[in-house]
């Protein structure tokens, strides 16, 4: 009988220890809602960074673009210079040579 009795206890455990399993069991699961909850939260905010990145990626393009364009913009008009420049000089000279 006394056997039967520890086999049982092995088995089936006492009402002090289901309780106690059941309060790690809820504090467990309240946990888990918690960590839930932060997991939505951040990946709410990595979606909103992830749109503001894209915005960001876009106005960095159109930058490069109007950049680009001001560049062969200067370019165009450094060598409009240079030839303007250099048209002058020839004609300077052409002016002293038939001054002298």
């Amino acid at each position: 009988m006394e056997e039967k009795k520890e086999r049982l206890k092995q088995v089936r455990p006492s009402s002090a220890k289901m309780k106690n399993d059941m309060h790690h069991i809820k504090t467990y699961e309240n946990q888990l809602d918690k960590a839930l909850v932060k997991y939505s939260d951040l990946q709410a905010q990595n979606k909103k960074f992830r749109g503001e990145i894209d915005v960001m990626r876009k106005q960095q393009k159109k930058q490069k673009w109007v950049n680009e364009g001001y560049n062969r913009e200067i370019k165009n008009v450094a060598e409009n210079c240079k030839k303007m420049n250099g048209q002058i000089m020839l004609r300077q000279s052409h002016s002293e040579e038939t001054n002298n």
